[in-house]
């Protein structure tokens, strides 16, 4: 992974102020802020996760579909204050900036791109399968807040069923109790024309930040299951610190097969 200015060490931590940007981006200026950055905007060039999904959909086993034209709860969550880089929040929570320079909107902090994919890394809320083809599954995490706040026992899952399906969903959820909101979710959604299935590649998961420009490896399955796992900027103290410098970027892969 290459490091880039907004991960460097003169990156900036969020600073106290009162200042918070409470309103919710339209659709057209959301279209309009991903499209510009490239980075997580759908196939079909329209805006991902305009809208959000309610808690209550978050966990359930809705997440397969029977029709390609089936209608995924796989939106980002909780409404929450959205901030800029100058207008930060008095307290931590995750991702929470709609004017992420690479990624746009933080809120849809899940995206997915084929595995053997060239040129310009793009990451889609939705993409049509190939059979075969292997696919990364990422979240973005960033921490905002104060700089002498740290958040702990912040634990990172995806839900993906084990199913045959035209549409598969996958929805990550994302906790501190030191953050507000205390969880957050986002997902992202594969689909075909036929049946098909995904398929988790093991030992494929690892966590890319500015500590770990390698990678660090993740357990997998523990990952992609309901109990998720322990996620830290500071793996010695557990901590996930605030600051562009300390976002990080988590994946897996899958490998779609026609059912």
């Amino acid at each position: 992974m290459e490091t880039n200015s907004r991960w460097g060490s003169g990156a900036p931590h969020w600073t106290r102020t009162g200042v918070i940007v409470t309103a919710v981006l339209g659709v057209a200026a959301l279209i309009a802020t991903l499209s510009a950055n490239g980075d997580s905007t759908r196939v079909n060039g329209t805006a991902g996760s305009a809208e959000p999904v309610a808690e209550a959909k978050v966990d359930g086993q809705d997440l397969c579909g029977p029709s390609s034209e089936t209608d995924l709860p796989v939106g980002w969550g909780p409404e929450r204050a959205i901030f800029t880089d100058t207008a930060y929040p008095d307290s931590l929570t995750f991702n929470s900036t709609y004017e992420n320079e690479g990624l746009g909107d933080e809120r849809n902090w899940v995206g997915i791109r084929p595995a053997m994919s060239s040129g310009e890394q793009v990451w889609y809320d939705e993409m049509e399968i190939e059979p075969g083809a292997e696919y990364f599954v990422r979240a973005y995490l960033s921490l905002d807040g104060p700089a002498d706040q740290v958040a702990k026992d912040v634990v990172l899952n995806f839900n993906l069923p084990d199913c045959t399906a035209h549409r598969i969903g996958v929805m990550a959820t994302l906790s501190s109790d030191q953050t507000f909101p205390a969880r957050i979710w986002d997902g992202a959604e594969f689909w075909s024309r036929d049946d098909f299935t995904l398929t988790v590649v093991p030992d494929s998961a690892q966590l890319e930040s500015n500590r770990h420009p390698e990678g660090l490896p993740l357990a997998t399955y523990e990952l992609v299951s309901g109990s998720g796992l322990p996620i830290a900027s500071e793996e010695a103290t557990g901590e996930f610190l605030p600051g562009y410098a300390e976002s990080a970027y988590v994946t897996f892969r899958v490998i779609a097969n026609a059912a």
